[in-house]
């Protein structure tokens, strides 16, 4: 019976029969923008708490959970007329986009493409935005003491830069990929930059010499600082992780 079931669905799917609501298909379409609704609340408290007062923040959610026909294209990642900037106050939990920004842009101050290319730096700059949200989906108030980055405010000279920019459009980027669902780190929340491409274990708890070992998911670069190759590490996620229970 179930594989009936399962049939019947596919063959609606296929046929355009069912709505989708952000990215996911529902034999009843209200119910599955209820549900998705509910699903961002859970995932970004922080973007939930900023909703109910018409705002730009109101607009986006009702705008990505709208239910459409399987056969209409994909919806802008945001609604008509909003502004870019519109992302910048909005937060996953804690954390504002533009301080998500911030921390990129410390964390990449002077570092420029090197012998690696303009994309390739940027996707690195992409990936540090979605461990950033990660940490503070996870963490909140604690990510700065459990997942060390470097500070959340920049100075206006940093602000006001070219790199700056780019890290600012990272963050956006992020915010609006983990909204959608879309996540190319898979939850992983420590990174680093490193002056060798090495991919040995790390301890990623320095004042902790026992604390268990990770492995280096991904590696981008080189990149350089001055005279000095700079790579970007995405690491795995310690296990058990900080407050929490071990994954087996």
């Amino acid at each position: 019976m179930t594989d009936c079931i399962d049939c019947l669905q596919k063959k609606l799917e296929a046929e355009g029969h069912m709505p989708i609501v952000n990215g996911n298909y529902y034999m009843n379409g209200d119910y599955g923008q209820s549900l998705e609704q509910g699903k961002i609340a859970d995932a970004f408290p922080g973007l939930a708490a900023q909703t109910g007062s018409g705002s730009w923040a109101d607009q986006l959610v009702d705008h990505l959970t709208t239910p459409r026909s399987a056969t209409e294209p994909p919806p802008a990642p945001a609604p008509p007329g909003m502004p870019p900037e519109a992302y910048d106050d909005m937060k996953a939990n804690q954390l504002t986009v533009r301080q998500v920004a911030n921390i990129v842009a410390n964390e990449d101050r002077d570092v420029t493409p090197g012998t690696s290319s303009a994309a390739d730096l940027r996707e690195s700059k992409l990936w540090k935005a979605h461990a950033i949200i990660n940490a503070d989906q996870t963490y909140g108030d604690q990510r700065d003491a459990l997942v060390r980055t470097a500070p959340k405010e920049v100075t206006p000279g940093l602000e006001n830069s070219l790199q700056y920019k780019q890290a600012l459009d990272s963050a956006r980027q992020a915010f609006q990929e983990q909204l959608a669902g879309k996540d190319p780190t898979g939850g992983r929340m420590w990174f680093n930059n490193r002056p060798t491409a090495s991919t040995g274990l790390r301890n990623l708890n320095p004042n902790n010499p026992n604390a268990p070992k990770v492995g280096v998911y991904k590696v981008f670069g080189p990149f350089q600082k001055g005279n000095q190759n700079v790579y970007t590490d995405i690491n795995e996620n310690q296990n058990p992780m900080p407050g929490h229970p071990r994954k087996r």
